[in-house]
């Protein structure tokens, strides 16, 4: 059985205005939402505590925003995305893969 519904992963510029407020959606329709802003702690190992939400939730999400994609492009944007999709491909088999960058 599943701690959480959903692993939402989200870049920084994106937590305030995007992925608080979808978690938060959410979790008022009763859907158990993992997100790094209320289950990370000062002093926690931050790639311990990711990979145990995403082990431990039914499915990912990852979010992309035109701002982020911006920020993000290039070669760390796709390290940034690919990483947790192979954790959750090695979950499910259900991930996609991102194979290019283009400007917003």
């Amino acid at each position: 059985m599943y701690e959480w519904d959903v692993f939402i992963s989200h870049a920084s510029e994106d937590t305030n205005e995007v992925a608080v407020p979808l978690a938060n959606e959410l979790r008022r329709r009763g859907i158990r939402v993992w997100i790094d802003a209320r289950e990370l702690e000062i002093g926690d190992k931050l790639r311990e505590k990711v990979g145990e939400g995403l082990t431990r939730s039914r499915f990912g999400v990852v979010v992309i925003t035109p701002r982020s994609a911006a920020i993000m492009c290039g070669i760390t944007w796709r390290a940034t995305i690919q990483a947790p999709l192979r954790l959750m491909s090695s979950i499910e088999s259900h991930a996609s893969s991102v194979s290019s960058c283009a400007s917003p």
